[in-house]
């Protein structure tokens, strides 16, 4: 038998089912060396591998030849498992390929390779573990970085946590190196050469388990020094803002204290007799004082806009309101001949919502500029809508000129600091400046259309928000001149472009009277004609016996003389509702209409007057205008002073400087404060006024007591103003809230209205100051530490005060809780302005003892020769009802009398027939001794005097 036949024969009686049907690959050898057997599995592999050599061939299919060269190849190609059968004379070879492992071997070194030569071409410093912490990988980034010449070849594989803590002790002044071994770390490490050290520690994770940690470190002592560099540098430049905002805010005080003399002296020197030399010289120094006080002015908002201090609100206001006063108050500056005039588009809403400060500053520079550069032609500001959707109205304002123009050239120069388009026309060279700012802080766009000659255009584009209020009084004027015919008569194109402007701002077109050829039939057709001053007067008669009403539109500086011509008269720039008063009241050819009459030159009654300044020079004027205004005025010098001659309880107001040296006004505020609390006495209302008119300032002299603040220099008409409404406030509404923000907000919003807005901050205050002041209407915070708002009504009500009580809270759904605990109704916190008034005036309206009624006012034209008499005049009268009065108790009727004739000779003499009118009732009634006749009368004239403005003519 041959050798293979042998080997068949041994197969044959050895059993493969087992690895025929084993999916891994088995090789069956004899003990002698020979293949016996190769399943399929085996098979595949072997062919896979490349074949084999046809001597391993003959070897495995039975050359009969030893089989060591095989299973040499085969150990070398393979890993095999061994199992020996001895007794049944062969090994089982159960094999795996080691090809894929070699591969993957290969492959990792590869990788393994490029990971190290990225980590070492890295400008970081990096540093390598394995997962037990073994050193793998230091590159020369981080051994020079840590100074290290290089480390034993033997280091490598060693523990890493004994190289970082050699470094830690070694090098490191500040800073953990061993926190970086766990977890994703970072921090900043001081070596002991000063250098800072930047350090991260993260985990090498390959298939979702950790093999390593990667630690990295960076020198940052450059970028750190930059850092700190400008830290110091921010610092610095933060204090140098800091500084510069104090020095400009002393430099204004001290600035502003002397020219409130200086303007104030001057304004009184021109009331007196001059000479015409001597006039130009006390205007020209009014004129260049009120130039430095613009300065200083434009300064102060400058400095506020670089400093980011400047606050924008959202309020209701009406645009039509803002652009006629603006244009009005610019009046004066335009030049002779010069038409100024506002349109409005009324399209438009009646109220929108915007900062009302900040556009009417916008508009007054811009229409500032114009009248600066304009000698001729005329200046307009209009006022359009582009479009409103929802709750958002998007508003173009243009003011337009036909002055000289701008250069293309100094077109976007002009709008840099301290540069004119001119430098013979004056001015400070920042309006322009602040203009931009402000508008781009408003979000809008600043667009100027210009050239030499043909005068300048300027566009403001905004979109502001739409109120859903109702600017109810102006639609009640407007009623009345709805459905009109008007006409418009004037020599120029200008001025009846002028004219027509204000019917146009209330959607009312009028026509154009030409006065070539005078249509009568055209006239008879109109219900009213306004006219320019400069018409012949023969033409205005003309018209008026068409039975026409006329209305002559004047500028101040127009030489007409009216009286007893029986004309309607409307100084320009024409506001929309002085407009409507004139036509209103020609059409209804009612003279002295008390309810259709506007306030001019507001005076209010004679008052005991406190005034405190510790400058010389503006006590004396203060003194001077107060008293030529016919208040009974003593002064003090000094905190101190002012505190001890309050103590007397005589006065009606104190007006109190609050810069002054030893006692200062805050402090002599605070001790009046304290001296009324003791002794029970009602609070004299303190007007504080100052050259330091920042918002911080002014919110201290509220806080400490003061119901109003001025700031210096301050116009008479302006602080008799103030102390009007100190004195006759249109209500007092007592503030209580521990929020000193919001106690600020609402002061800010009723004191604009022309309220009184004494605060408190908290509810044990409140009850005090109620015990001592009268108070029309209480906001009451409900939510406040101590005695809270709830507490606080119970006990107002438990005293029974039906004074209206407001709840303010942030809480929402429990109204029905605070109005049954005693509140008159609940106003949700954030609240506008519009909702606060609303507030006030419903709580007012529902009092227990009725609302305190707005206060109308009554204006009497007085012939200018009288003024110095006048104030004297309507004192006597109101000492005369204090007398009536006690007269009429006491059943005296030949002193009633008495009085009643006087004031019967003297009424309409000084240009007041209505007291000559009440005078002639007293008479007669103290005649009858008919005291209720002579109740009624001395009630109309204490109503009269109340009401009663002077507008001399």
């Amino acid at each position: 038998m041959t050798g293979r036949q042998a080997k068949e024969a041994t197969s044959a009686a050895i059993p493969t089912g087992f690895a025929d049907e084993n999916p891994e690959p088995v090789l069956r050898v004899a003990l002698t060396g020979e293949v016996l057997y190769a399943n399929a599995p085996a098979r595949r592999l072997i062919q896979e591998g490349g074949g084999l050599p046809t001597e391993l061939l003959d070897l495995m299919f039975g050359t009969g030849k030893t089989g060591s060269a095989y299973l040499e190849w085969l150990n070398r190609r393979m890993h095999a498992v061994v199992a020996r059968f001895p007794n049944r004379g062969y090994v089982n070879f159960y094999l795996r390929d080691e090809t894929p492992r070699q591969r993957a071997e290969e492959a990792l070194a590869r990788t393994t390779g490029r990971f190290r030569a990225l980590i070492a071409r890295q400008a970081a410093g990096s540093l390598v573990l394995d997962e037990r912490g073994g050193l793998v990988l230091a590159n020369q980034s981080f051994l020079a970085l840590f100074t290290l010449r290089g480390l034993p070849e033997s280091y490598e594989g060693r523990d890493g946590r004994s190289l970082l803590a050699r470094l830690q002790a070694e090098v490191v002044r500040s800073g953990s190196l061993l926190s970086l071994l766990e977890g994703e770390v970072g921090t900043t490490l001081a070596l002991a050469d000063g250098r800072k050290v930047s350090c991260h520690g993260q985990s090498i994770v390959l298939a979702g388990e950790p093999v390593g940690r990667l630690l990295q470190f960076q020198d940052v002592t450059a970028e750190r020094d930059h850092r700190d560099e400008l830290q110091r540098a921010k610092q610095l430049a933060e204090r140098a803002r800091d500084a510069k905002t104090d020095f400009i805010a002393h430099v204004s005080h001290e600035v502003r204290t002397p020219l409130a003399a200086l303007l104030g002296m001057a304004r009184l020197l021109l009331d007196t007799q001059l000479s015409p030399e001597q006039g130009a010289y006390a205007q020209s120094v009014l004129t260049n004082g009120e130039i430095m006080l613009a300065l200083m002015n434009d300064v102060l908002e400058v400095s506020k806009l670089e400093d980011g201090a400047l606050q924008l609100v959202h309020e209701p206001l009406s645009l039509l309101e803002l652009v006629e006063g603006v244009v009005e108050s610019q009046g004066a500056r335009v030049a002779r001949g010069v038409e100024l005039y506002a349109a409005v588009d009324p399209e438009l809403p009646a109220l929108i919502l915007g900062d009302a400060t900040r556009l009417r500053q916008v508009l007054t520079n811009l229409v500032s500029n114009a009248a600066k550069y304009t000698d001729k032609g005329e200046i307009s500001v209009l006022a359009h809508s582009l479009g409103i959707e929802e709750d958002r109205v998007r508003l173009r304002l243009v003011v337009r000129d036909t002055g000289i123009g701008v250069s293309f050239a100094q077109q976007e120069r002009i709008f840099q600091k301290y540069v004119q388009s001119s430098t013979h026309r004056g001015g400070t060279g920042l309006g322009l400046h602040i203009t931009r700012s402000i508008i781009d802080l408003m979000g809008g766009e600043l667009r100027l259309v210009s050239r030499p000659g043909a005068g300048a255009t300027f566009t403001v584009d905004l979109t502001l928000g739409v109120s859903l209020q109702r600017d109810e009084e102006l639609e009640t004027r407007f009623e009345a001149v709805r459905g009109l015919r008007v006409g418009v008569s004037a020599v120029n194109r200008y001025a009846v472009r002028a004219l027509k402007a204000p019917f146009a701002s209330l959607g009312i077109e009028a026509e154009r009277v030409r006065l070539e050829n005078l249509d009568l039939d055209q006239i008879r057709a109109l219900d009213v004609v306004l006219v320019n001053a400069d018409l012949p007067p023969e033409t205005i008669h003309d018209i008026r016996r068409c039975g026409t009403e006329v209305v002559v539109a004047r500028s101040l500086t127009d030489d007409l003389e009216v009286q007893g011509l029986g004309w309607q008269t409307i100084f320009k720039p024409i506001r929309t509702r002085h407009l409507l008063e004139s036509v209103r009241t020609g059409l209804s050819r009612v003279d002295d209409d008390e309810d259709e009459v506007t306030a001019v030159d507001p005076r209010g009654p004679s008052l005991r007057v406190l005034l405190v300044e510790d400058d010389s020079a503006n006590r004396e004027l203060g003194r001077q205008v107060l008293t030529r205004a016919g208040h009974i005025v003593t002064t003090a010098d000094c905190g101190r002073a002012a505190v001890e001659r309050a103590r007397a309880g005589d006065l009606d107001v104190i007006v109190m400087d609050l810069n002054m040296p030893g006692l200062n006004g805050f402090e002599a505020t605070k001790r009046i404060r304290r001296a009324e609390a003791a002794a029970g006495l009602q609070n004299v209302p303190i007007l504080a006024f100052s050259a330091h008119t920042t918002p911080e300032i002014r919110e201290r002299a509220l806080e400490v007591g003061c119901v109003d603040f001025l700031a210096k220099p301050t116009p008479s008409h302006r602080l008799m103003a103030a102390l009007h409404r100190a004195v006759a406030p249109r209500g007092r509404v007592l503030v209580v809230d521990d929020g000193s923000d919001s106690r600020r907000l609402s002061r800010h919003l009723l004191l604009r209205e022309g309220y009184l807005a004494p605060s408190v901050a908290d509810g044990d205050a409140a009850l005090a100051y109620l015990d001592r002041n009268p108070v029309d209407v209480v906001l009451l915070d409900i939510e406040m530490p101590g005695r809270g708002g709830l507490s606080t009504v119970t006990e107002i009500r438990s005293r029974g005060w039906t004074l209206p009580v407001i709840a303010t809270t942030a809480h929402v759904g429990r109204d029905a809780e605070w109005l049954a605990a005693g509140f008159t109704s609940v106003l949700p916190k954030p609240f506008h302005a519009a909702d606060l008034l609303r507030a006030i005036h419903t709580g007012l309206a529902v009092r227990t003892d009725g609302p305190a009624p707005p206060r109308q006012t009554l204006s009497v034209a007085v012939d200018v020769d009288l003024r110095p008499l006048i104030p004297a005049f309507l004192n006597d009268r109101r000492t005369d009802i204090v007398n009536l009065k006690r007269h009429l108790a006491q059943g005296e009727f030949d002193s009633v009398k008495r009085i009643g004739h006087s004031m019967r000779g003297t009424g309409t003499a000084y240009g007041f027939p209505f007291i000559s009118a009440v005078g002639k009732t007293l008479e007669e009634a103290a005649e009858r001794k008919s005291t209720d006749a002579i109740r009624r009368g001395l009630g109309e004239l204490d109503r009269y005097m109340r009401r009663v403005q002077v507008q001399y003519r």
